[in-house]
């Protein structure tokens, strides 16, 4: 992705990366997160200038599809769109959909990722459902609660 995306790969300067526990309801909205802490703060901003580029997107696109294949699913009719953000510390968010067949069942599926920066860290926070988006008015305040303790943590 990296790569493709024309981006500076950090992984090497990365210190550490933590996963929270993965949250989920009977309407089938599922949230998850993970944080990445580095070096410095030149190593945050190179690896968040990825989710700022242009070819993001499309660079996605073939990979989410070659994930799904890979797990002996079908992911078809994918749509990416990279989301500049307007919230203080959210970098974009990235919203992409799509038709998974998976154990011969079939559902649209629907993920938003926001990529919000820290102090020598950077947070993404996933927000999946099956059949319709995650509500976005939930989604909005989750984005600015964490933004807003990353900006101080």
């Amino acid at each position: 992705m990296v790569k493709c995306a024309g981006a500076t790969d950090v992984a090497a300067d990365m210190v550490n990366e933590v996963y929270s526990d993965d949250y989920a309801d009977q309407a089938n909205d599922y949230i998850s997160s993970q944080a990445d802490s580095f070096k410095s703060q030149a190593d945050v901003s190179a690896d968040l200038a990825l989710y700022r580029t242009a070819k993001f997107a499309t660079c996605f696109k073939p990979e989410i599809t070659a994930a799904a294949a890979a797990a002996g699913d079908t992911l078809t009719g994918v749509r990416v769109t990279l989301v500049p953000a307007t919230e203080a510390g959210v970098v974009s968010i990235l919203k992409y959909s799509g038709s998974l067949t998976s154990q011969g069942q079939t559902a649209l599926v629907y993920q938003d990722s926001a990529f919000i920066a820290g102090r020598s860290f950077d947070a993404e926070i996933d927000f999946s459902n099956a059949g319709t988006p995650f509500p976005a008015a939930d989604e909005a305040a989750l984005i600015a609660k964490v933004a807003a303790r990353a900006a101080v943590a």
